[in-house]
C-alpha cells in the first residue's frame, strides 16, 4: 500500500457554504414534506424521472427486438444490415439527443397536456402491461429452473 502525500494542503471548507447548505437544506425537506404545491412539484418531477426511464427501457427493447434489415418498405430501397452493438448504441443516443433538443425549444403546456392525456398515458398503458407480462414471464422461468 502506497502511503498518501502528506505534503499537499488541507483544503478548507468555506463555514458560510456549509452553513447555506445547511439552511437550504432543511428548507427544501420542510417545503417538500409540508407544502401541497411544493409536494406536487416534487412528485411529479419524479414522475417525468421515472417515465424517461422507463422510455429508454423502451427503447432498449425496441432496438433488441427489431430486425434492422427489414425496416424498409421499398423494395429499391437497400436495406440497412443488422446494427452491430455499436451502431444500436448511436442510434439510440441520435434519437435521445433529438428528443432533448426538441425538449428545450419552448412549447404551449396546454398542448403538454393534451399530448399526455391522448398519447403518453394510452402508450404508458400498453407497456405497463407488455413490461408486467415479460416480467412474470420471466420470473415463470426462473420459478421452473428452481
Amino acid at each position: 500500500m502506497s502511503e498518501e502525500n502528506t505534503n499537499q494542503p488541507v483544503k478548507e471548507v468555506d463555514p458560510q457554504f456549509v452553513n447555506d447548505i445547511e439552511l437550504v437544506a432543511d428548507v427544501a425537506n420542510h417545503l417538500a414534506r409540508n407544502n401541497l404545491d411544493f409536494k406536487q412539484v416534487i412528485a411529479s418531477m419524479l414522475a417525468a424521472r421515472q417515465l424517461y426511464g422507463m422510455c429508454l427501457f423502451e427503447l432498449d427493447w425496441l432496438c433488441h427486438y427489431t430486425d434492422f434489415s427489414k425496416i424498409y418498405d421499398d423494395q429499391a430501397t437497400v436495406a440497412a444490415e443488422a446494427m452491430t452493438a455499436q451502431q444500436q448504441v448511436m442510434f439510440k443516443e441520435v434519437l435521445i439527443s433529438a428528443a432533448a433538443m426538441q425538449a428545450q425549444q419552448p412549447f404551449d403546456e396546454k398542448v403538454l397536456f393534451d399530448g399526455m392525456t391522448n398519447t403518453v398515458f394510452p402508450w404508458m398503458q400498453t407497456i405497463v402491461a407488455k413490461h408486467s407480462a415479460w416480467q412474470n414471464a420471466e420470473k415463470e422461468k426462473l420459478n421452473e429452473k428452481e
